[in-house]
């Protein structure tokens, strides 16, 4: 069944239930974030977090854009989900070890303070971690996502409690560590299983009537290492703001720009869920209806990223000063209502940038994300690295807006409407969100701040709110399957 069938009915429900997973996920990460912190001594929390550290890079290094590849590969043919799933965690396993390898001789050489324990438990757990997300990536594209639902809980609990339980008995870092591990491991173990189980054909059907293996070269070619490269910058994007202010020696800036920019992540993530099923979809048609559709899922993700941006604007210097405490100055808040802009402004791009994927233009996808850390760390560099939080936020969203005029006209047509589409519905929702929070906050003007901060977030989920079920019911009124022609795909790219 083509991706866009599979998306027709019951999409609202499953993507939601999918979020709220990755909500619960969060809370649960952010609890065992401070019970560490208040268990380990800072030596220990230190190497902990070090080794954290290490699985995002080496999972960086290791993606080779296989999520997004699988994604495209499987809308277009459901069929050869096994098969597909098969190679592509074979491409995973090999780059996830040479990438674990290099990491071993670049500590060994260069930061001799991480044992290798400690980097050969995260170059583990990047390879476990990096097989279940591709097994989420070819579940989503064939409409199923109760198993990446109860896996991101279940782990996340599993891990809480083992953890907790390893550092009240005295356990250190690599105990923990350890634990992460055991954690994913079982949940690529779940996917796998359920993947490889389920289908008993390991080849692609072709127009001929003849069978295909999928092979190594199919999910590597020219293309897919363009999109491997758009992913690592993509992953490493957020990050390249923090290098810059660490280079500044800044230590303040750099943990006040962290604490900026993690609720910011933490929706961006649940906003991506919501338009998961974007890029399986064109992959498999790139008719007008689908097109549509496809816009539509990416109106849902911007929708949370431009209430979040309004109420941010409105409260969140409040807000954040409550979480983060003495941390959180003024500007914490500014910065994070202009971080949640910039994300929900990368975020309408994903429409055209999925259309310039299925097209097999995916050097100049790369191209386009490329411009996001080259323009903002261009002109943080360019204007001097002491000029504060605020200012490197700013930059970040003028590397977005360079991103977004870039794709406008690199993209066709067709694309350039559903990329205008979603960026005016965000602005539709960011004003009519912010205009009534505002109203409310001066209201209220008397109240504690944490009040105020309460209430206009009330507010704010409201209009969200509203703004997600008109998209949702948009949706399902739609979602009759289309009866426009599939467009093939070769034999020889599955």
């Amino acid at each position: 069944m083509p991706a866009d069938d599979v998306w027709a009915h019951g999409s609202v429900r499953r993507l939601g239930g999918v979020t709220a997973a990755r909500l619960v996920a969060q809370g649960l990460g952010l609890l065992w974030f401070v019970l560490a912190a208040r268990s380990l001594g800072a030596g220990e929390f230190g190497v902990c977090a070090a080794g954290l550290a290490l699985v995002f890079v080496i999972g960086a290094f290791s993606d080779l854009g296989l999520t997004r590849t699988v994604a495209i590969r499987v809308g277009a043919r459901p069929h050869s989900a096994r098969a597909i799933f098969l190679r592509a965690t074979q491409l995973r396993v090999g780059a996830g070890v040479i990438a674990a390898v290099a990491a071993m001789l670049v500590t060994r050489l260069f930061v001799s303070s991480i044992s290798p324990m400690v980097v050969l438990l995260a170059g583990g757990i990047a390879l476990a971690s990096g097989i279940t997300e591709i097994g989420f990536a070819v579940l989503r594209s064939m409409g199923r996502v109760r198993i990446e639902a109860a896996l991101l809980v279940g782990e996340r609990t599993a891990f809480l409690a083992i953890g907790a339980t390893l550092m009240t008995r005295g356990g250190g870092p690599v105990s923990v560590l350890g634990a992460y591990l055991a954690t994913n491991l079982v949940s690529a173990l779940v996917v796998a299983v359920r993947l490889v189980g389920r289908s008993s054909t390991n080849a692609a059907p072709t127009r001929g009537g003849m069978s295909a293996p999928v092979t190594w070269r199919d999910l590597a070619d020219v293309e897919e290492r363009w999109i491997a490269m758009g992913s690592t910058i993509t992953v490493l994007t957020p990050r390249v703001m923090l290098l810059l202010l660490m280079a500044a020696g800044s230590d303040g800036d750099v943990g006040r720009f962290a604490a900026a920019q993690k609720p910011v992540e933490a929706l961006t993530a649940m906003s991506v869920v919501l338009a998961a099923p974007v890029l399986a979809m064109l992959s498999g048609s790139s008719s007008k209806s689908v097109r549509r559709r496809a816009r539509q899922f990416a109106q849902l993700g911007v929708t949370v990223l431009a209430g979040a941006a309004a109420w941010l604007m409105v409260s969140g210097e409040t807000a954040m000063s409550a979480v983060f405490g003495d941390l959180a100055t003024p500007e914490v808040g500014r910065a994070a209502a202009v971080l949640a802009l910039a994300g929900g402004l990368g975020l309408c791009r994903l429409v055209a940038d999925a259309t310039l994927l299925t097209e097999d233009r995916s050097a100049v996808s790369t191209a386009v994300l490329s411009l996001v850390p080259i323009v903002s760390g261009a002109l943080v560099l360019g204007t001097g690295l002491d000029r504060g939080i605020g200012w490197a936020a700013i930059a970040v969203l003028v590397g977005e807006v360079s991103a977004t005029i870039a794709m406008l006209v690199v993209s066709h047509r067709r694309a350039v409407d559903e990329l205008s589409g979603t960026i005016g519905w965000g602005a539709i929702v960011l004003v009519g969100t912010l205009v009534p929070a505002g109203l409310v906050a001066r209201a209220v003007g008397d109240a504690s701040g944490l009040v105020q901060a309460t209430v206009t977030a009330a507010v704010s989920l409201g209009v969200t709110g509203g703004a997600l079920v008109v998209v949702s019911r948009s949706i399902e009124r739609g979602a009759a399957p289309s009866a426009a022609p599939r467009r093939p795909v070769p034999a020889a790219r599955v």
